[in-house]
């Protein structure tokens, strides 16, 4: 039969892509509708699956082994203009088609999704070991791949049990766990039936697209979890290893051991870490002073929080959770007996609780009681909020106030721990309030505040107590040990986290501050503190900054500050290699010398260059520059090699830079026919001549040695005698200036006799020359070198038009005769 993967673009021209034999792939473009065609018309069998490989959708088990990948169908396509993949074609297909919105059925063992599955997997056919590999891309698997056997942890794969059975599907799986979290790492738990298998799907962001998933199964007690940041995903990883603000939509899929499911759960998520407003306490009864006829007509405290967040007012010694309304408008109403129980606690406290959980900073207000109540009674109301005095509370404008109630217009006499004693008159009301200054205040330490009262006739009414500590010494200034080893951060170092590490006061509160973001933490009993930025919250420009620590202890003094001077570098510096042998390429001279290796880089930086097995380090010099020797032996053999730097500069940032380098070092070696032939030899062809083994052999007939290049000198005085044979001609025309180089024995070893005479169109040779023979072609610019005991002949010999001058070197067949282009400059020595 003939397959297609027909394509429909969104103005509906259409165009058909043959399937052949493999794997067929077509790049999914926005907005494009995909059909697979048999040219019959007939649907494909129920062995047809498709599934989700990163960002590509795969079609596999198509007849002949056939399959076709849409590439970045889950990339390219989005939801403004979705693609789609038909399955109208697809015998047994649940649904009409797949876009990258459609919600898997299940996930493979290597962390591909199942986007529509094999009947033969639905309906849980066992598949004999022996059908295992036969081609069929859905079957061989094996029955269990849905459900994700050996990462759940058994059932359903060959390699142990009885082998699947056809059990029912699971029931759809229940979510338990809160829909608004406070961290990014939450735990998704629900319940769901004993054994199965689940798999849950994060759509980050709610965009429609899969992002990754986690599989786990049910305990037996009915639960299932995952839990984000600790348990890996069986596909794709979070770039944080938390997820982000925002909605993340879930899609949770129960299956059986053959993939069976009743149905998917789908809920949104909403992570959100950040901390409601402080909420706003309004004026209580206008003037947060309470008569008694608005006490005993009851009073409603009111405020404004966050829309719908969960409001605690603390008061009178009761604590309420009340529900901000949609505008964001709050209020909790005390009766007049139970503002007449509430004592002495006149002090409003307010915090509000989001949905996630973020609780606010706490809102204060204070109130005064009316008379009445029993605040009519002796007693002390809380010092600096919690009876805890710091140094900042004892030297603030006005000192520190003491406040209390007891009958209207008694007399209250207050003695504090080594302070001398005062007396002070309570109001028509009962209250009552003095103040102390830091020079008033008892010392350090823990202490009693005692208030005794008479009323008008001097009768006694009793005595209140109240225990306060004073703390007036800031914690010692801290401590920041060396950062990143050298107080300078380089890349690698940045994208590991930066650790700030020190001491502080054992116990204290430690807020540690880098840029523009600070952490707080603890010290620990013996002193130490450690926080960890990691690369996300770091300054994002390099230079120079400073990490700032200050301690605050137990009461809310604060330390000096301690500050450390550190340098971001992340700027990888440059390294530059020059041509290796001025060309890349090596011939077998430069490598029997040894090639040197040269470039820039930092001065004074460690480079390491590479170069096949071999490698070198050396330091630039002070302007820059660097060089390493490779000899022979390091170099590689002949072929393809590339030579590498890398650097590390004084803050331990690396980069690398690579060249291409040939390595031509065989010898050379040309071999010619019986007849006349042109053997053409370049610039790698002459060095290598150099080699052991090199060899141009003209053969038969007058043999030209051609040189093809500019430039290039055929050096024969330092070659090897047997590096040419039965080369009668030597052409140096190239394409630009070349030379020669030879002496009396070398036209003797490789030149012959008679080959240029009278007879072969060269008048004025003669009809017979028994010297050795050979012709030096060129034009003007190349020359010619000769070395021996010649002689020059005089008159000019005529060949084809060409004019040679001719020299000779001894007689009969041991001497020796060179013919030379007028046009060559030649040196005799």
């Amino acid at each position: 039969m003939a397959l297609f993967i027909e394509s429909a673009d969104s103005s509906g021209a259409l165009k058909r892509t043959p399937l052949g034999a493999g794997r067929t792939r077509v790049t999914a473009q926005p907005a494009t509708q995909f059909k697979i065609v048999d040219d019959r018309g007939i649907q494909l069998d129920s062995s047809v699956g498709v599934k989700r490989v990163r960002q590509s959708l795969v079609i596999e088990g198509l007849p002949d082994e056939r399959e076709v990948e849409l590439v970045n169908f889950f990339r390219n396509c989005t939801p403004e203009y979705s693609c789609s993949l038909s399955l109208e074609n697809f015998r047994g297909a649940q649904a009409s088609e797949i876009t990258p919105a459609t919600i898997p059925v299940g996930a493979l063992q290597d962390g591909s999704f199942v986007m529509h599955a094999p009947s033969t997997l639905v309906q849980a056919v066992p598949v004999a070991p022996e059908a295992e590999g036969a081609g069929r891309g859905w079957i061989y698997i094996g029955v269990g791949a849905l459900g994700i056997a050996a990462a759940a942890g058994g059932g359903g794969s060959k390699s142990g049990g009885d082998g699947p059975t056809a059990v029912s599907a699971p029931d759809t799986p229940v979510l338990t766990s809160p829909k608004v979290v406070s961290s990014g790492t939450p735990v998704i738990s629900g319940t769901g039936t004993p054994g199965s298998i689940i798999t849950v799907t994060l759509d980050v962001g709610s965009n429609d697209s899969l992002d990754l998933s986690y599989v786990t199964r049910v305990g037996a007690d009915g639960r299932w979890s995952v839990s984000i940041g600790v348990d890996t995903p069986t596909v794709n990883t979070l770039r944080e290893v938390r997820l982000p603000e925002g909605e993340t939509k879930l899609l949770v899929r129960a299956s059986n051991s053959s993939g069976a499911s009743l149905g998917q759960l789908t809920e949104t998520m909403v992570v959100d870490t950040v901390a409601p407003a402080a909420p706003v306490i309004n004026p209580v009864a206008g003037d947060n002073a309470i008569s008694a006829s608005e006490a005993a007509a009851g009073v409603t405290v009111s405020g404004a929080a966050e829309a719908s967040t969960s409001v605690n007012v603390a008061w009178l010694g009761l604590r309420r959770t009340v529900i901000a309304d949609a505008q964001g408008v709050w209020s909790s109403t005390y009766t007049a007996a139970q503002i007449a129980a509430g004592g002495s606690d006149r002090t409003i406290a307010v915090t509000a609780t989001d949905a996630a959980g973020n609780a606010s900073t706490t809102t204060s207000r204070a109130v005064s009681l009316p008379v009445g109540t029993p605040g009519s009674a002796l007693a002390i109301n809380s010092i600096a909020a919690d009876d805890r005095i710091n140094r900042a509370e004892a030297l603030a404008s006005g000192g520190v106030a003491v406040e209390g109630t007891a009958a209207p217009n008694a007399r209250v006499t207050l003695t504090w721990g080594s302070a001398l004693s005062r007396v002070v008159s309570a109001d028509a009301n009962g209250v009552w309030s003095t103040r102390y200054s830091n020079a008033d205040l008892p010392a350090d330490g823990a202490t009693t505040i005692t208030a005794t009262a008479v009323d008008a006739s001097g009768a006694s009414l009793g005595s209140s107590s109240r225990a306060v500590l004073l703390d007036r010494v800031a914690p010692i200034a801290p401590t920041i040990s060396t950062i990143a080893g050298n107080d300078i951060v380089n890349l690698a170092e940045a994208q590991a986290g930066v650790g700030i590490v020190g001491t502080a006061e054992a116990g204290s509160s430690v807020t540690v501050t880098l840029g523009s973001l600070a952490k707080l933490t603890t010290a620990t009993s013996a002193g130490a503190f450690s926080v960890n930025f990691s690369n996300a919250e770091l300054p994002a420009s390099d230079g120079s900054f400073s990490a700032r620590v200050t301690a605050a202890d137990a009461v809310g003094n604060v330390s000096l500050e301690a500050s450390r001077a550190l340098v971001f570098n992340r700027a990888a510096t440059g390294v530059t290699i020059a041509a290796v042998t001025g060309d890349n390429v090596v011939t077998y001279p430069e490598s029997a010398a040894g090639v040197s290796v040269t470039g820039t880089a930092p001065a004074g930086s460690s480079v390491v260059l590479s170069w096949g097995s071999s490698s070198r380090t050396v330091t630039a010099n002070g302007s820059g520059s660097f060089s390493a020797l490779f000899d022979a032996a390091s170099i590689p053999a002949s072929g393809s090699s590339q030579v590498s730097a890398r650097v590390t500069d004084s803050v331990g940032n690396t980069v690398s830079s690579s060249v291409a380098v040939v390595v031509d070092t065989l010898p050379t070696r040309a071999t010619g026919t019986s007849g006349a032939d042109t053997l053409s030899i370049g610039a790698n062809g002459l060095a290598n001549l150099a080699a052991p083994g090199a060899n141009v052999n003209g053969g038969g007939g007058v043999d030209t040695l051609s040189i093809n290049g500019s430039g290039l000198t055929l050096d024969l005085l330092n070659l090897p005698s047997t590096v040419l044979t039965s080369i009668e001609r030597i052409n140096l025309t190239g394409s630009g200036n070349n030379s020669v180089r030879l002496s009396v024995s070398d036209v003797l070893d490789f030149g012959t006799s008679n080959s240029f005479n009278n007879g072969s169109g060269w008048s004025g040779l003669g009809g017979n020359v028994a010297q050795r023979q050979v012709v030096i072609d060129g034009n003007f610019g190349d020359t010619a070198t000769f070395s021996g005991n010649w002689t020059f002949q005089s008159g000019l010999i005529n060949n084809g038009g060409q004019v040679y001058l001719v020299y000779t070197s001894g007689s009969g067949s041991s001497g020796a005769m060179i013919l030379v282009d007028t046009d060559i400059v030649r040196t005799f020595i």
